[in-house]
């Protein structure tokens, strides 16, 4: 056989190999992809009428957020840390010995090694941990206790208590500043921390208080103020001090009483006549 009709005979057999079915099967998968200019939903730009009108009405949501009092935010932020559901151990157990005697590291000791991996314990009368620190008045284990995620600073206890208004009770001010950097709420709805110090006559820590912005007047649930704690417990010291500071004498309670009208069933007619006077 001719050199050209070898060279002829290798050029048609290569042709049928580039014609054969798997070749074919592949140029045809090529086709059937999507045109380049086909862009999904996601990549394509959104069309200028998918926009509000400029002239729409805000949604009632909107008007609700816009007109929220600036306190709204804090408030609900205070009701909304419960406690974790813990166990709950007796009063006298060692963890809160510990605690009381403001004995850190032996606190530290206990939460790594009997509560590792455990939800935190709590205390039957004070509530979490930071709570008992804040109650025992110590310092040490309240600055170790802000450090671990599950002591939350603005958390209540079963009687609405929050850490800060327990050491507003006893007039840490040292305390007091370590829950404020930590996020502790001076003002809130409901009872505040300047009630706490107004029935327990801590003067330093109302004027503390009073210098970080503590509404004077503000309401318990009973719509009962500072000022009316002061003179319920008859410290007529600090309640003419709050008067001085700028405590309204004429608002009532939910029972219609007054701090005057406190004074009075005290038996302190001279100090209600004081009170009256404040008002005129």
């Amino acid at each position: 056989m001719s050199i050209n009709a070898r060279l002829l005979g290798f050029g048609i057999t290569l042709y049928c190999v580039l014609q054969s079915a798997p070749f074919t099967q592949s140029a045809t998968s090529v086709q059937t992809m999507p045109p380049a200019q086909s862009k999904s939903p996601a990549q394509s730009k959104p069309q200028a009428q998918s926009k509000p009108p400029a002239h729409a009405k805000p949604s009632a949501q909107a008007n609700s957020q816009a007109e929220a009092k600036p306190s709204t935010q804090t408030e609900s932020s205070a009701q909304g840390e419960r406690l974790a559901a813990g166990p709950m151990l007796d009063e006298g157990h060692s963890l809160f010995d510990a605690i009381r005697r403001d004995e850190v590291f032996r606190v530290m000791r206990m939460l790594d090694t009997d509560f590792r991996n455990k939800p935190a314990p709590l205390h039957p009368v004070w509530g979490s941990l930071l709570h008992t620190a804040a109650a025992e008045r110590a310092p040490q284990c309240l600055r170790y206790l802000l450090t671990r995620a599950e002591q939350l600073v603005e958390a209540q206890n079963e009687r609405g208590e929050t850490a800060l208004m327990l050491v507003a009770k006893h007039g840490d001010l040292s305390m007091a500043e370590q829950l404020l950097k930590r996020g502790g709420q001076i003002n809130r709805q409901g009872w505040t921390p300047l009630h706490y110090a107004a029935a327990f006559d801590q003067r330093l820590m109302v004027d503390w208080l009073l210098d970080r912005d503590a509404y004077i007047d503000a309401e318990s649930p009973a719509n009962i103020t500072p000022l009316m704690m002061a003179v319920r417990q008859g410290h007529e010291a600090l309640a003419m001090h709050l008067v001085r500071q700028g405590a309204d004498v004429s608002y009532r309670s939910h029972a219609g009483l007054t701090a005057m009208d406190y004074a009075q069933q005290m038996g302190r007619d001279d100090f209600a006549a004081w009170l009256l006077d404040r008002i005129r």
